[in-house]
């Protein structure tokens, strides 16, 4: 599961460069994704789509800071005492 916005036919999403997610997409950026709740359980159909490495965008970051409010600044509070490196990646949707 990853917080996100959509926009452009695009959904963009923010994770650690370390995380599993950006390193499966490294190695292989044609993806399937789908609607899931907090733990992982799929709510919706599965889609194709390629991810890609976004430049860091100050944009994506306020979005998603503004869409999901206290827990997203919560979350930043944590990114910075763990000394993590945030990295914004999207996804183009193909279907």
């Amino acid at each position: 599961p990853v917080w996100f916005i959509f926009k452009d036919n695009k959904i963009f999403f923010r994770t650690s460069n370390k995380s599993g997610k950006f390193k499966r997409i490294r190695n292989n950026n044609n993806i399937k994704f789908a609607l899931c709740n907090i733990r992982g359980k799929v709510r919706g159909e599965w889609h194709n789509g390629v991810a890609k490495l976004e430049p860091n965008n100050k944009w994506v970051f306020s979005q998603i800071n503004k869409k999901y409010g206290f827990f997203a600044n919560l979350m930043n509070i944590i990114y910075k005492i763990k000394k993590m490196n945030i990295i914004i990646l999207s996804i183009e949707i193909l279907d």
